[in-house]
């Protein structure tokens, strides 16, 4: 980007597919200037990206996020509780009624040729509505690769829009450290994941990995340096059998943990500095099961 963090002028690379601007300074909101690419992959580490910056990208609406919060483990409710409206859905209707009401205080009828008017902005309207979203679409659905390393202010909201790139293959939120397990369980619908890396989110536990056991197609996991994920947490990877690397160095790991890796006879690459394990267990599982393994860190 420029001295002023105007990036508007890669619009004009319309075959552009690999972009990265890692550490420049780009202006708040300017992304939404990438929706007309179609790119591959984009790599914005160390860039201030912001949940709204995200938000722009996919034209995602806060109707959408608050609905799904109240779907998350987080915020799930009992029958017996009250549902509380979103204040951004009680406001739309406040709109909506208030409109209504002055168009009834009007008292004239329009003209036959206000009506006709009227009906052909309307369809203008809903016409440049379909193409800006039929935009928004092929950029979503175009983007494979993508780096928010280190973008610390970045939150679990940010993800919930991340989770409209159903086509992602590989995503980098190492050093992301504001986002928790509730984000995670926002991206459990990217299927197609291929590569994860969540190296040194202070925030995951063994929670987020219930969520990540559903990548079934998930081959690179890098959880460096995430402390509060423990023994229990590595039970819920059992199902992963596509994973071919595995990084869990100055995590909470011990000998008993490391056994309930036994299923992932795809391994070939298993990081574990740090790890309370014991090199006895570390042969016999290589032995036995991790066959393929060509490369352990200890």
């Amino acid at each position: 980007s420029d001295s002023n963090g105007d990036i508007s002028v890669l619009v004009a690379f319309s075959s552009l597919h690999h972009l990265n601007i890692s550490n420049c300074h780009v202006k708040s909101r300017s992304l939404e200037q990438l929706q007309s690419l179609r790119l591959k992959s984009l790599d914005l580490s160390y860039v201030a990206v912001r949940d709204e910056d995200i938000q722009t990208l996919v034209r995602g609406k806060d109707q959408d996020y608050e609905q799904q919060m109240l779907m998350s483990p987080k915020h799930k409710r009992s029958p017996t509780q009250s549902q509380e409206i979103p204040t951004s859905l009680l406001k739309s209707k406040a709109v909506e009624e208030k409109s209504s009401d002055i168009a009834l205080a009007d008292g004239v009828a329009p003209s036959e040729l206000e009506i006709q008017l009227r009906e052909l902005q309307r369809q203008l309207r809903e016409l440049k509505e379909k193409q800006e979203a039929e935009t928004v679409k092929q950029h979503v659905n175009s983007l494979e690769q993508l780096s928010l390393a280190s973008c610390m202010e970045l939150t679990n909201r940010g993800l919930f829009f991340l989770s409209h790139f159903k086509n992602m293959t590989e995503l980098n939120l190492s050093f992301c450290q504001n986002i928790s397990d509730v984000g995670i369980f926002h991206l459990r619908t990217l299927t197609s994941l291929t590569s994860l890396n969540l190296s040194c989110c202070a925030n995951l536990t063994n929670t987020c990995l219930s969520y990540i056991r559903e990548f079934t197609q998930l081959r690179s996991l890098n959880l460096a340096s995430c402390s509060r994920i423990s023994d229990a947490g590595l039970y819920h990877l059992q199902s992963v059998t596509s994973l071919v690397e595995l990084d869990v160095s100055f995590c909470t790991i011990t000998d008993k943990g490391l056994k309930e890796l036994e299923t992932l006879t795809r391994l070939e690459s298993l990081k574990l500095k740090q790890c309370q394990v014991t090199t006895p267990c570390v042969k016999e599982l290589t032995k036995y099961y991790l066959t393929n393994l060509s490369e352990v860190q200890l």
